[in-house]
């Protein structure tokens, strides 16, 4: 979401009250101070009842100190929780779902040049006294932003022992959602599986080399080798093609891998 802003010519702070441990005080403070002219929240809350989402706490409070400032929430959510989230929390002008970090870039622009967001893709939010759902695009995953690294620092996040090497992890996502329905499982909530080819995917690596030093790497995504021959395929030029001496792991399920693929 930040990278994406930012590629647009947008200035983009970020702050994660998880990292910061400040109080809800300290964060109106801080936002008020930063003269926003838009704020965006992230919704992540998905393990609590969302009526008490921290989320609904902080909207709550950033509404009633900057009343004028347009308060937008966003999250990789499908149609029903997106509806769901923006009932419960209704200090929020709309919330962007799907994959929110595009429509992201519309919506600041829209803002900046005075227009209506009305018919905005892939955004909930409250016109009159109804919701307006407009659906989403489709969009190119290859054209997902790089994230801004430097404005959340991969550092301050740990990882599973066997997933984190001597030094910092960098989350990759090669691909986003997960097509198997576990019961048990958040992402089931979350918008269908899409992937990025192994061409994006190897400039994002050589982009982090480049830009922060990166060395490891931990693609992120939900189930690893959906589809097999993506993943040979990168395994393959990931050896070839790839920054020097990467480290990198992923997370699957038993039965998408073979003794080829291992």
């Amino acid at each position: 979401m930040a990278g994406g802003l930012r590629d647009a010519g947008h200035e983009v702070s970020l702050a994660d009250q998880h990292v910061k441990a400040c109080s809800l005080e300290v964060i109106v403070s801080e936002t008020v101070s930063a003269h926003p002219e838009l704020i965006l929240l992230m919704h992540s809350d998905y393990n609590r009842k969302l009526e008490e989402s921290i989320l609904e706490r902080v909207a709550a409070a950033l509404a009633t100190a900057l009343p004028d400032v347009p308060l937008w929430g966003f999250g990789r959510l499908d149609r029903e929780h997106a509806v769901a989230a923006a009932e419960a929390i209704p200090s929020l002008h709309g919330l962007l779902f799907d994959e929110p970090e595009f429509p992201a870039v519309a919506l600041a622009t829209l803002l900046e040049a005075g227009e209506s967001t009305d018919s905005l893709p892939g955004a909930v939010q409250q016109l009159g006294e109804e919701l307006s759902v407009v659906e989403p695009e489709r969009v190119d995953m290859d054209r997902t932003p790089i994230p801004a690294w430097d404005l959340a620092h991969p550092s301050h996040y740990g990882f599973s022992p066997h997933q984190q090497g001597e030094d910092t992890v960098f989350p990759v996502l090669a691909s986003r959602g997960c097509p198997f329905p576990c019961f048990y499982c958040e992402v089931r909530v979350r918008p269908p599986w899409r992937t990025r080819s192994v061409d994006a995917v190897l400039e994002e690596l050589s982009t982090l080399q480049a830009r922060y030093g990166m060395r490891s790497v931990f693609l992120a995504d939900p189930t690893f080798a959906i589809q097999k021959d993506w993943a040979m395929e990168f395994c393959r030029r990931v050896q070839s093609e790839g920054p020097r001496g990467l480290r990198w792991s992923c997370m699957s399920r038993t039965d998408r891998v073979d003794p080829e693929l291992t």
